[in-house]
This record gives C-alpha cells, sequence and structure tokens, in this order.
C-alpha cells in the first residue's frame, strides 16, 4: 500500500510493548534464583534482555516480504544465519556454560538482526505511515498469543510429568520439523497478493490452491515419517529414541497448507 513510513512506527510500537515480556521474565528469572535454580535464574534474566531485540529486529523481513523482494530478505536471512553460526557454533565448541551460550546466541542474532534493519530503514522510499496496522498489530497479538500457549503447553506438561530427558527427546524430533516449517514459502508469498487484491475471486483461487497443496504436503509427511529411522540412524544415532515421535509429528507437515486460510484471515 506503499506506505513504508509504518516500518519505523511498527518498530518503536513493537520495542515498547516487548518491554513488558522483559519484565515478566526479569520477574520469572528472581523467582528461580530465590528457589536456588541460579543458572535457570541468570538464563531468563539474559532472555529478558535480549527479548525486545530478539523479537523486533528481525522485522526487516516483513517489510521485504511486503515489497516482494524475496530476493533481499533471503539474502539477509542468510547472512544473518551464517554469521550468527559462526559465533554460536565456537562458542558450545570451547565452553558448556550455558549462560555464556546464551548470550552469544542472543546477542549475534540482536547485532545481525539490527544492521540489517538499519539498512531496510535507510531504504524505505517514503515516510508514509499505516496508523491503523499498529492496531491490526495489536489484535493479532492477542490472537497469537493464544496460540503461543498452545505451542509450549505440551513441553511444559512433558517437563513436569516425564521429566527433562523425555522433553529433550521430544524437542529434538520437532525441531526438524519447525525448520523445514520455517522454510515454507506459502504465507509469505500469499500475503502481499491478497493484501493488494482481497476480491471474492482472489479468495476463491486461494481456497483451490489450499485443497490441491494437500497433494504435495500428505505425500511429503508420509515421506518424511518413511525416511525418518534411516536418517536418524545416519546422523543421530544417540537419538534414536526421537525417531516415534518425528514420525507422529509429521502430520504437522501435513496440514501447513493451512497457512493459506491463516493468510486470507489476517
Amino acid at each position: 500500500q506503499k506506505k513504508e513510513g509504518g516500518l519505523p512506527l511498527v518498530v518503536k510500537t513493537k520495542l515498547r510493548w516487548a518491554l513488558l515480556g522483559s519484565l515478566g521474565m526479569f520477574a520469572l528469572a528472581s523467582w528461580y534464583i530465590y528457589q536456588g535454580q541460579n543458572l535457570l535464574g541468570i538464563a531468563l534474566g539474559i532472555g529478558g534482555v535480549f527479548l525486545p531485540l530478539y523479537t523486533v529486529l528481525p522485522m526487516f523481513e516483513a517489510y521485504w516480504n511486503g515489497k516482494k523482494r524475496f530476493d533481499v530478505k533471503t539474502k539477509y536471512e542468510i547472512i544473518v544465519a551464517f554469521l550468527a553460526a559462526a559465533c554460536i557454533i565456537p562458542t558450545i565448541y570451547f565452553t558448556g556454560n550455558i549462560a555464556i551460550i546464551l548470550f552469544v546466541f542472543f546477542s549475534s542474532y540482536a547485532i545481525l538482526n539490527g544492521f540489517f534493519l538499519w539498512r531496510t530503514i535507510q531504504r524505505i522510499e517514503n515516510r508514509n505511515e499505516d496508523k491503523d496496522g499498529v492496531d491490526l498489530g495489536k489484535n493479532l497479538t492477542v490472537i497469537i498469543a493464544i496460540w503461543t500457549i498452545a505451542e509450549y503447553a505440551d513441553k511444559i506438561i512433558l517437563w513436569k510429568f516425564l521429566g527433562p530427558a523425555q522433553l529433550a527427546v521430544y524437542a529434538f524430533a520437532f525441531q526438524p520439523l519447525q525448520r523445514i516449517i520455517a522454510f515454507n514459502p506459502m504465507g509469505a508469498l500469499t500475503l502481499p497478493k491478497v493484501s493488494e487484491n482481497n476480491t471474492k475471486q482472489t479468495y476463491e483461487s486461494l481456497i483451490k490452491k489450499f485443497f490441491k497443496s494437500f497433494t504435495i504436503t500428505i505425500p511429503a509427511a508420509a515421506g518424511l515419517a518413511l525416511l525418518a529411522p534411516f536418517v536418524y540412524r545416519v546422523l543421530f544415532p544417540q537419538y534414536m529414541e526421537s525417531v516415534v515421535y518425528f514420525q507422529v509429528l509429521s502430520i504437522v507437515i501435513a496440514i501447513v497448507t493451512f497457512v493459506l486460510i491463516n493468510t486470507e484471515l489476517v
């Protein structure tokens, strides 16, 4: 909609509200330190410091999605991922200190994403602001909060009832699937298109694509489930316990096409 001044406006607004999350994490950190769980408390404290930066600075991705400049967005993301890994992997290799690892993880992403957000803001073509976008964002935040609670509830339940070891096995099964889903381009490609031309015809076309997509996602999910034992045996033989979790969770790949419906609602 050519309201590119909305980017700095949204960044400032999100930073202010993200500070509430930081306060919550500091409160949790204080509680765990009081309970004698210093490592967990320090980890939450580090997260509280970097939470606003970690969640807000990658906003450049949304800008380039809206501009349909997926080449620029992908280039920036690859550079961030590569340089962050170059910082994090040696840190893990040379130290087993979780607090140091977390600090390097968050700070490297904050610095790199901050740099590319700054570069992006330098390239915006006008200062027209979309004030309605902030209200939309607040509504979406409430909706996403419900989704986030649901997403992490299973992990909290596993931790409380089965212990950290079983949670680690489960998390190791789910992480590869989360990475695959993160690379799914359907939402990023569809949102600018339906925002420009939000008509009945566009909606009907989207619904057709939604059903057609299952012809790809269902075989892909089945294929992943079948390949999982062989891949884990070669790459992660010490985590063979995770295979059955991975196979069951592969259904997430089958229903990833619901991203299209979510995009239309947004």
